[in-house]
């Protein structure tokens, strides 16, 4: 009986694009498998990490744009906002916009972070 070769499409080294694609994959699907997380709170978590910008590893969107975009209502999203944060999942900054509007600026939070992060440091 022969052996097949081993596999080795796995093994390449990622390019930077590539490593961080990986970890935003991982993020969703441990977001996806989160059944602690109520299914809107899954919902806008891989939206937003859908809409990531991959330099910045930010985005930049007014919770109404959040609720308009997913087709929840905006006190859902609020609610789905707050799981993610306690959940210490996603960080929220507030800043101002182009017009002074208030901006969300929203990041993922992998889970080797997780442990170094103390409650209210997001």
């Amino acid at each position: 009986m022969s052996q097949l070769p081993p596999k080795t499409h796995n093994l390449a080294k990622l390019t930077l694009a590539g490593e961080w694609y990986r970890q935003r994959d991982e993020w969703m699907r441990e977001l996806t498998e989160a059944s602690e997380l109520s299914l809107p709170a899954r919902l806008v978590g891989v939206h937003i990490a859908l809409r990531m910008n991959r330099q910045s590893r930010k985005v930049m969107h007014m919770q109404a744009t959040l609720a308009k975009q997913t087709g929840l209502a905006p006190e859902t999203v609020r609610a789905a906002l707050a799981q993610l944060r306690k959940a210490k999942m996603v960080r929220v900054k507030k800043a101002k916009g182009i017009n002074g509007r208030a901006v969300n600026h929203y990041s993922l939070i992998h889970a080797y972070e997780r442990g170094f992060i103390v409650d209210g440091d997001d």
